[in-house]
């Protein structure tokens, strides 16, 4: 996605800065305003020069700051919220300083700080304090010890690395899928590696400025082609087992990719296929909704046509019965925890609360309602969005001309719909709004707004039904046409060009970008 400036909309503690700049190691170029030079890296096609390339060639080049991923660009500090000029490299991000003389000319921005904020609002669980060869930091109460010390100590200590934040515990890497023994640093999160002990690559350092730049949209994911990066798709909908069907209404063409932890997209089946004989998707359907139980459900909103397939963890595909459902639905979703869903007409406001059984392709109707439903309200008005959350909650959006309404939902056992929570006067002209899982006692949600780049992130609460703002993004692409979320925090974006991103909404709201894939 192209991002741009990323806001937090909920408290961030922060860490002193430390503003001490301790200088080691050796190089081709003297650090200062006399710095001169330019290296232009084949491998990102970016250069660095002047006083960037001395302080990354002084402190630990590509080991310790990665390939540059960006050009030098003006950017606002969420520390201080000056302008400065940086650049991102794949471990950190440089700031020019010249305000300050010779060697605080050049500071790393404090990375690890903005991470382990929006990720554990200062206070991951789990943390335990190393007791090999410990060293306690009063500054920020933390302790290094074991290998993590000597890495510490061996690659630029402070100046490089910053205090430590947090004790070690136990993290999930958005990267490989897998968990580490991991260390936050104020600039730095280091990984512990076992299965390369004794050799430099028993600590690693995750790609912090890689996600911050992938985050803010600066192309820090490099993008790769494939076959389903491809104009056409009218729906996307990823099934309960992480496969993603592109849908094309005009052909009946489809493709079903494997989704995996790090975001990525492997092609699995692909249609027309001479091979397989009959084609599971005629032409026609407007709406592919996710079910329960690895299955997605096709609609023709004109005829009611309605067919029911299953996708195995295998990618085998197999059609279950045809359906006639009544035409007119112009929205569909289910909440596939507790299998019940909303169908809603906008043209005669029907709505309808329905049922999937567990082991049958059945969609029962729990209640309908005729027209409008809503006690006080204009004629015009429309809901736009029903958003399944998980755990029986939903979020509706809807609104008319003058006003907007937005509401916290739960459908019981009998379909009825008692509203939790309801908030009038929210934001308008939300075009996508998708769950993307639970975490911790509440339920993701993501808002984008197509007319003006912007995203939103937001939290549920489960136990009360409260919206907690997160995060807000702005100078996105204002092109995303299809977003469609899943419940382990992986969100798909998706433009009329074929271009198509992958991004991360973590426990605390943050974004980071995962993968990106382009047309062929």
């Amino acid at each position: 996605m192209n991002r741009g400036t990323r806001v937090a909309l909920g408290k961030v503690s922060k860490v002193a800065v430390a503003l001490t700049i301790l200088f080691g190691g050796t190089g081709s170029y003297t650090s200062g305003a006399g710095a001169a030079g330019s290296r232009t890296f084949p491998e990102t096609n970016k250069t660095v020069s002047g006083i960037f390339l001395d302080y990354w060639n002084n402190h630990g080049g590509l080991a310790q700051q990665g390939f540059p991923i960006s050009d030098e660009v003006q950017e606002k500090s969420n520390i201080d919220g000056k302008t400065y000029t940086v650049q991102y490299f794949e471990r950190a991000v440089f700031e020019k300083h010249p305000e300050n003389v010779a060697p605080y000319d050049v500071l790393l921005s404090l990375l690890g700080s903005t991470l382990y904020s929006s990720k554990y609002n200062g206070n991951a669980p789990g943390q335990q304090a190393s007791n090999t060869r410990a060293r306690t930091f009063p500054e920020t109460g933390k302790t290094i010890g074991g290998v993590f010390r000597t890495y510490w100590e061996q690659n630029g200590g402070l100046a490089q690395q910053g205090y430590p934040i947090s004790n070690e515990f136990k993290e999930k890497s958005a990267t490989d899928g897998k968990t580490y023994t991991v260390q936050y640093f104020e600039r730095a999160v280091f990984e512990l590696h076992p299965e390369n002990a004794g050799k430099p690559s028993e600590v690693l350092l995750s790609l912090l400025g890689t996600f911050r730049l992938g985050a803010k949209g600066g192309g820090g994911t490099p993008s790769l082609s494939a076959s389903f990066a491809a104009p056409g798709w009218t729906s996307i909908a990823i099934s309960t087992n992480n496969f993603v069907l592109f849908y094309n209404a005009a052909s009946g063409n489809a493709e079903i990719a494997k989704l995996g932890a790090d975001g990525s997209l492997t092609t699995r089946l692909r249609f027309p296929d001479p091979a397989a004989g009959a084609e599971p998707f005629a032409p026609g359907f407007t709406l592919i909704v996710t079910l329960p139980d690895s299955r997605w459900l096709a609609y023709n909103k004109t005829t009611g046509a309605a067919i029911i397939v299953t996708i195995s963890d295998e990618a085998e595909l197999s059609e279950g019965d045809s359906a006639e459902l009544a035409p007119g639905w112009s929205y569909m979703a289910f909440d596939t925890q507790t299998r019940r869903g909303v169908f809603y007409n906008d043209a005669t406001l029907a709505r309808a609360t329905v049922y999937n059984p567990a082991g049958g392709n059945e969609i029962i109707t729990l209640k309908y309602f005729e027209g409008l439903n809503r006690p006080v309200a204009p004629t015009d008005f429309r809901w736009s969005q029903f958003v399944p959350l998980g755990s029986g909650f939903w979020f509706w959006y809807g609104n008319n001309t003058v006003d907007i309404e937005a509401s916290i939902v739960r459908i019981d056992s009998d379909g009825t719909a008692p509203t939790v929570k309801k908030f009038t006067n929210f934001d308008v002209d939300w075009t996508h709004i998708v769950g993307a899982g639970a975490e911790a006692g509440g339920l993701k949600l993501v808002l984008y707004k197509k007319s003006k780049g912007i995203l939103n992130t937001a939290i549920v609460s489960t136990a009360t039904g409260d919206y907690a703002g997160k995060f807000a993004y702005s100078g996105l692409s204002a092109a995303w046409t299809i977003v469609a979320g899943v419940q382990n925090g992986i969100v798909l974006f998706y433009d009329e060009k074929g271009n198509i991103a992958t991004d991360l909404v973590d426990r605390g709201g943050a974004e980071t970008a995962l993968k990106r894939y382009s047309p062929k």
